[in-house]
């Protein structure tokens, strides 16, 4: 085993080196680095996926340091997607990484996902980019992982990796699974999600919470929500990991 390939060693003991050669020749798109995305994206880095598509449009400010892992005093300020390559590249210095630092939509769908990626992992937290990302990712035959609400949650005994069709108990999964099914679209999407009760949708125009309000907004505003740390990375580990068992061909969980 040459010098490079030391770091993922023990990965190698536990998946088979057949598994690796195939992270390692793998490229995941991971769409949104906040909480979810940015613990996802260090796992695949951690588990020898040998190309990365970061895509996020905002900077890290003070209110992301509770649950987000590239959030410190020394990134304040700058692009998600840098701060995130850097500590990806410091991980793991053979590693490619595609940086956007753009917003995702329909208009730039195709500049962002052609080529298109191995897999897909949806962190974003507004419903329409996310229901254009993941139609798009049907649509165009990527696969894809979608991340469901983790807004104010704590109880990881209701955390699920099911297909839309099957979740319950998450407003946001269920606001997803209506505007999919408007598109034809309604089944072949796994997600993490979670059962336990959550907050009711609040329509933006009734959050007046500005000072919470940091870093780009796009269109009409969003609810500002409590989030736990813990509970966030949680759902990253997992669609994190949903992909790697995937791309190792060692996928061997039973989907509820």
């Amino acid at each position: 085993m040459n010098t490079r390939d030391v770091r993922f060693a023990r990965l190698a003991l536990a998946l088979g080196d057949a598994a690796v050669t195939h992270l390692k020749n793998s490229r995941v798109a991971v769409i949104g680095i906040g909480g979810v995305g940015c613990a996802a994206a260090e796992i695949l880095a951690r588990s020898a996926v040998g190309h990365l598509v970061l895509v996020d449009v905002d900077t890290y400010q003070q209110t992301d340091i509770n649950r987000q892992l590239f959030a410190v005093e020394s990134t304040l300020g700058r692009p998600k997607v840098d701060a995130a390559a850097e500590r990806l590249r410091d991980i793991n210095p053979a590693i490619r990484i595609d940086t956007h630092h753009a917003f995702f939509h329909a208009d730039t769908a195709d500049s962002l996902l052609i080529p298109a990626p191995d897999f897909v992992i949806d962190a974003i937290d507004a419903v329409l980019p996310k229901v254009e990302l993941i139609a798009y990712c049907i649509t165009h035959d990527i696969p894809v992982i979608s991340v469901m609400g983790a807004a104010v949650r704590r109880d990881y005994s209701q955390i699920h990796v099911a297909d839309l069709k099957k979740t319950h108990g998450c407003p946001l999964a269920r606001v997803i699974r209506r505007r999919l099914k408007r598109r034809g679209i309604t089944r072949g999407v796994p997600c993490v999600f979670s059962s336990e009760p959550g907050p009711p949708l609040i329509p933006p125009e009734d959050i007046t919470d500005d000072a919470l309000r940091t870093g780009h907004t796009r269109g009409r505003k969003r609810p500002v929500l409590g989030s736990y740390g813990p509970f966030i990375t949680i759902f990253g580990i997992l669609a994190a990991d949903y992909v790697i068992r995937k791309l190792s061909r060692n996928y061997d969980i039973q989907e509820a």
